[in-house]
């Protein structure tokens, strides 16, 4: 049985574990100790050369990348994000491993409720944006058998910080804003699915089917939970960019929670 390799192996890689277990055996290399849910853990930092070359064996059909940086600054992203994959890149010149780096659409600048896709322009304006693309600019330019899969604001577990603001009456001073997102069973099940493609493409944007206004959202959540309805000043200012999944539902990968609702409903009735 060939072996999967999951690099900064955490909430994402325990989930995902079970969903490979059938046609891989699953390693996950992280700095601390954890539940491993079956795959076996090497504990290890991922910027260690010598130990990705150990991992990229000869029994090695691919390796999935998620990282996540330890501190939300210019050096913690570079640290987690670049450093990573220029440490991964040797290790797998002249193989045919199939890599999946898990990254964000914090690539994407726009700000004005653009529609963007996977060949819209990529012009960050915020450090952890500027540095997540330079490390897929890396990867992508460097090994062939690679794909990106963007994803937008993950969600999906039980401590859900949004529900706990809205119980509390705590709502955004950003109503106008786009936002974009992804339950976290849906992350997983789009890594499972691209892992199964002969022929991905090398950028995916992993978000649900619906794009949607912070204030239409947090209204539909206030109503959900009984809560006091939010009010916002007018004019409301629309600011962020709509995130589209054509090319990933082209690919064949149907959402499980095709949008906030069903997710958000399914939150709830845990």
């Amino acid at each position: 049985m060939q072996n999967v390799i999951i690099l900064g192996y955490g909430s994402l890689g325990q989930r995902l574990t079970p969903l490979l277990q059938d046609q891989y055996s699953v390693i996950g290399v992280c700095r601390s100790d954890k539940p491993a849910n079956g795959a076996k853990l090497i504990l290890g930092d991922c910027r260690n050369q010598d130990l990705l070359f150990e991992v990229a064996s000869e029994h090695c059909k691919a390796i999935i990348v998620i990282m996540t940086p330890d501190e939300y600054t210019d050096l913690g992203y570079k640290k987690a994000y670049v450093d990573a994959v220029e440490a991964l890149l040797p290790a797998i010149n002249n193989t045919d491993i199939r890599v999946i780096f898990v990254s964000s659409t914090s690539v994407y600048g726009q700000n004005d409720g653009q529609s963007v896709d996977e060949r819209s322009a990529t012009e960050p304006e915020r450090f952890n944006g500027k540095r997540v693309l330079e490390a897929e600019t890396l990867l992508l330019n460097a090994h062939n058998h690679s794909t990106v899969i963007r994803f937008g604001g993950i969600y999906g577990r039980a401590d859900n910080r949004k529900l706990s603001r809205i119980r509390a009456g705590h709502f955004t001073d950003q109503p106008g804003l786009w936002t974009n997102r992804v339950h976290v069973d849906d992350c997983v099940g789009i890594i499972q699915h691209l892992l199964s493609l002969d022929k991905p493409q090398s950028v995916y944007i992993g978000c649900d089917n619906t794009p949607v206004l912070s204030s239409e959202l947090e209204t539909w959540l206030s109503q959900e939970l009984g809560t006091a309805r939010p009010m916002w000043p007018e004019p409301i200012v629309i600011s962020g960019k709509r995130c589209l999944n054509n090319r990933l539902r082209a690919s064949g990968y149907s959402m499980h929670y095709p949008s906030f609702k069903e997710g958000y409903r399914a939150l709830l009735t845990q």
